[in-house]
């Protein structure tokens, strides 16, 4: 299995992690912000982007967070700093778990929600998933033209950006063109939906959970903090979205060095 990232800067590693229906290319509005501070790990998680999927559909969030330690042997990480967003932002803590990650850096964490009774995410969740899925692959063959107007951009990404019209073309024809073509999404949306995150509290490294202010992917009462451990620290992003980091590069990329630079001596 082939998969694609890239390596770039010095310094102690930071390992960003998408989410889901999303591709490394998400980070290219910060990258240049924290490369001079940070060795930066961005790769595509297998069967999204430029990543061939798995030979076993990963259809629970144990063995998604499987694949992203096994990329990290391959690439000699014992630890790092990550950055995570949505569904790579639950990776993250998961990964906080088993002691990969030395902190934690959340935007918009999925799988914060409370238990529910069936023990699936919350029905909203779900239907805002799989309604963006649907309406993206079916303006498809429309998508060039759309997001060439400010307009069409606005329409498109209301979703998960804050500033959607400010988005270029390119970063709106990548996020949406990975989006419906990546071949792992149903089975990454499924290990999401399946479950919620749980067993956090003993987590012994500085947790950053982040949330923009115009974050339309997640209800407020979906983003609990009993399975986190003490020492989070919860910040709200003025004017950005559940994918911020095309909203405010300069904002964001301040909000993970914060986070990645908490001294130990902070947790208490």
């Amino acid at each position: 299995m082939s998969i694609h990232f890239e390596r770039t800067g010095s310094g102690e590693p930071l390992l960003l992690l998408h989410g889901t229906g999303s591709y490394s290319g998400a980070w290219d509005p910060v990258i240049p912000l924290l490369t001079p501070h940070n060795e930066i790990v961005a790769f595509d998680l297998p069967g999204f982007g430029r990543s061939d999927p798995p030979s076993t559909p990963a259809r629970d969030m144990g063995t998604l967070t499987d694949q992203v330690e096994a990329f990290m042997d391959a690439q000699d990480l014992d630890s790092a700093h990550i950055a995570g967003n949505s569904g790579g932002a639950w990776l993250a803590l998961e990964l906080a778990k088993r002691g990969r990650a030395r902190t934690v850096v959340a935007l918009g964490p999925m799988g914060l929600w409370p238990q529910t009774r069936n023990g699936r995410s919350p029905a909203f969740a779900r239907f805002n998933f799989h309604a963006s899925y649907r309406a993206a692959r079916a303006l498809r063959r429309w998508h060039e033209p759309i997001l060439r107007t400010r307009t069409g951009r606005t329409l498109m990404m209301a979703q998960v950006m804050g500033r959607p019209w400010a988005m270029t073309y390119e970063q709106a024809h990548g996020a949406i063109t990975n989006f419906v073509d990546a071949r792992s999404i149903m089975d990454m949306g499924e290990a999401m939906a399946s479950s919620r995150f749980t067993g956090g509290q003993a987590i012994d490294v500085p947790v950053t959970v982040v949330y923009g202010d115009k974050d339309k992917a997640l209800l407020k009462r979906h983003r609990t903090a009993d399975e986190l451990p003490p020492q989070t620290r919860w910040l709200t992003l003025p004017r950005c979205g559940h994918v911020p980091m095309a909203d405010d590069p300069e904002l964001v990329a301040r909000t993970i060095l914060e986070g990645t630079a908490r001294p130990v001596a902070a947790l208490a």
